[in-house]
């Protein structure tokens, strides 16, 4: 089993991608898109670690089949896009409001405003947060990193992989 992370999907959102530049001209050909990257890279015994705003809402019917006909074992980080994730849990999704995986030493919030980054840096753990899309922290703490889709080749990636990235923020 391979841990994968990524965030900020915001499948069935239209205006998303006029607000962050994505290169699509429907949200279907988004959505579509994503889905294939994402099947590309996760086997259905892989577990991927969302770093939250996996929808527009997950109150949307559709939510539920995206989570469905995406490969692997899921957990949410509950994102502001989120809302109720009462039929997410109903499907087996995991719902937390941040997550600490200790096989890879990560913590994931959605909103890298939202925590003391000081104490992230004292336990000597890579943070991965979302929420900012194509934007760049100021002053971005230590070994953190933006898992953004649009930092991610709108891929699902290891720790290892993300590490490798150009968006590395310290």
């Amino acid at each position: 089993m391979k841990r994968f992370y990524i965030s900020d999907n915001h499948f069935a959102h239209r205006n998303i991608i006029s607000y962050c530049n994505r290169p699509f001209e429907t949200v279907h050909e988004m959505d579509k898109f994503m889905i294939d990257k994402w099947n590309s890279v996760v086997d259905k015994d892989d577990l991927v670690i969302h770093g939250g705003d996996f929808a527009l809402s997950s109150r949307d019917y559709y939510t539920h089949l995206w989570f469905k006909v995406l490969n692997g074992e899921k957990i949410l980080v509950k994102g502001n896009h989120d809302g109720s994730t009462r039929w997410l849990e109903m499907i087996g999704v995991k719902v937390y409001p941040n997550y600490r995986c200790s096989e890879d030493n990560t913590f994931v919030i959605h909103d890298p405003s939202s925590i003391e980054i000081q104490a992230i840096e004292r336990y000597d753990m890579t943070l991965l947060y979302g929420h900012i899309h194509d934007k760049v922290l100021n002053n971005p703490p230590l070994n953190s990193f933006n898992i953004c889709v649009e930092h991610m080749d709108y891929t699902p990636k290891t720790i290892q992989q993300i590490r490798n990235l150009s968006n590395r923020t310290a």
